[in-house]
């Protein structure tokens, strides 16, 4: 098997680097074709279309895009596995920068006391964050039942 860092091209990339340098042909083709009003045209779909796909993701991160559901539903899933925990009501996870940060609130048992309740948090807490190392804080909201 090739080493994944590897710098030497494999099959699939020679044959991907044929397709696209036989599509730019056919577009330098089409730009002699069109002339100096066709070649300006062109050469602007392809500037506002690679503008839209860099900027897009960074969009995203200045407006705390929020990371797929999958995210929340592990944790959600995870926290319900830990001892202690009768459901959970809500899973929020965000991403800022390159962390991403969780607000869970989590339903126990109403007869336990503060201190119990706040150790099945911690313990959440800390399996979410050991999970996930992407998430950099989990706010556990304890709700009795």
């Amino acid at each position: 098997m090739p080493d994944s860092h590897s710098a030497a091209p494999t099959n699939r990339e020679r044959a991907e680097r044929g397709q696209v340098s036989t599509l730019v042909g056919i577009g330098a083709n089409i730009v002699l074709m069109l002339g100096k009003g066709g070649t300006a045209l062109v050469a602007c779909v392809f500037i506002v279309y690679n503008a839209y796909h860099i900027f897009r993701p960074a969009f995203g991160e200045i407006m705390d895009k929020a990371p797929a559901l999958a995210w929340a539903d592990d944790i959600r899933a995870l926290a319900q596995a830990m001892p202690g925990v009768v459901t959970t009501e809500k899973c929020f996870v965000r991403k800022m920068g390159f962390e991403c940060f969780a607000d869970l609130h989590v339903v126990v048992d109403g007869s336990i006391s503060v201190r119990e309740g706040h150790a099945i948090a911690g313990a959440v807490k800390a399996a979410t964050k050991q999970a996930r190392p992407a998430v950099y804080n989990v706010l556990v909201h304890i709700e009795p039942f």
